[in-house]
């Protein structure tokens, strides 16, 4: 999948000069004074060339939009985002919000932005490899803006396609942390343990069930 993906992305990168119809009345000229031996260096810039004007001048036009889809294609290139992270990616590194919004639109329709295939990803990322709880990815996904809807479903199938034992998982992260915890008063214990396994979002009843079993048999 993430092979696709990435093909995807490296397609439509080869593609920006198709987007002439996404053309924005303001047009950023970059005038850059440059020494001769470095002109034949510069690179494409948008949809057109660097052209010399004069000696060793040079004037690159590029649409804000076209400056913006390539920066996008840049992030996402490096590992998935949601939509409004990269969105508010984007406008930190002043992008106009029109643009955003514009460069959003193009992605999500080319399938290159999709936050409910973010949200399997990163759900499976976190519950497989941190076992994260339910409670603490569904959190983490609401603050990167997905919906609640796309969340549960991501949520459920995850859970479903990798037999994840929630139970199982704050077991086997208090056995892991208890192991650390050896020297310490049994008071000190308990508390560590219990804040350690809250942080990770458990439910309160499971955190103190696992506490109370696990330093029951260690006594």
């Amino acid at each position: 999948m993430r092979g696709a993906w990435t093909d995807s992305l490296a397609a439509d990168r080869g593609r920006v000069d198709e987007l002439g119809s996404w053309r924005r009345p303001g047009i950023l000229q970059i005038v850059l004074v440059l020494h001769p031996v470095l002109f034949n260096r510069l690179a494409p810039v948008g949809r057109g060339r660097a052209a010399p004007v004069g000696r060793g001048i040079v004037v690159a036009e590029v649409t804000a939009f076209t400056a913006a889809y390539n920066k996008a294609l840049e992030a996402l290139a490096r590992g998935a985002k949601s939509t409004r992270d990269l969105g508010r990616w984007l406008v930190q590194r002043d992008h106009a919000p029109d643009d955003v919004s514009a460069v959003l639109a193009r992605l999500i329709e080319r399938g290159l932005l999709n936050d409910a295939d973010y949200a399997v990803l990163f759900t499976r990322s976190r519950a497989t490899t941190r076992g994260m709880s339910r409670r603490r990815i569904a959190a983490e996904l609401a603050k990167r803006g997905i919906a609640r809807e796309l969340v549960d479903a991501a949520i459920t199938e995850v859970m479903a396609d990798e037999s994840i034992d929630e139970r199982a998982i704050v077991e086997t992260a208090a056995t892991r942390k208890f192991k650390t915890l050896a020297k310490l008063d049994p008071d000190v214990q308990r508390r560590r343990l219990y804040g350690f396994l809250a942080r990770k979002g458990f439910a309160p009843d499971l955190v103190r069930e696992t506490v109370a079993k696990l330093t029951r048999t260690t006594r």
